[in-house]
């Protein structure tokens, strides 16, 4: 499976559930907690768009990443007029948000503009 040539929102969806697993797995053998609904709970906290967040800047502040995943998460746009910096900022927005749709399709209009 080529990851350049899947959709974002299937690729996030499978980060997704990869990051569950272990998080349950995790809680389940390390946290003592016995109810559905609090590993539940704890769980989502792991698997969030903060959560993912946290991660990946830790990922980023520790050398973690390699030079080319690096570049799907470091984004310096160039000085952009007001139009562009609202486009940009709806992207990030929808990317926050888990809209995979809608910010590939911001994306797509950022990269038509020569932006990104």
């Amino acid at each position: 499976m080529n990851p350049e040539f899947i959709n974002s929102q299937i690729l996030a969806y499978l980060g997704d559930s990869v990051i569950e697993l272990m998080a349950r797995d995790y809680l389940i053998k390390e946290s003592g907690l016995m109810k559905v609904n609090e590993l539940y709970q704890r769980a989502t906290h792991f698997v969030s768009a903060k959560a993912h967040t946290d991660f990946i800047h830790h990922c980023l502040d520790h050398s973690f990443l390699s030079e080319e995943e690096v570049s799907i998460f470091v984004f310096e746009p160039k000085q952009l007029d007001d139009e562009e910096l609202e486009l940009y900022k709806k992207w990030m927005d929808a990317k926050a948000q888990k809209n995979f749709e809608e910010a590939d399709q911001y994306r797509a209009k950022l990269i038509e503009k020569g932006i990104i």
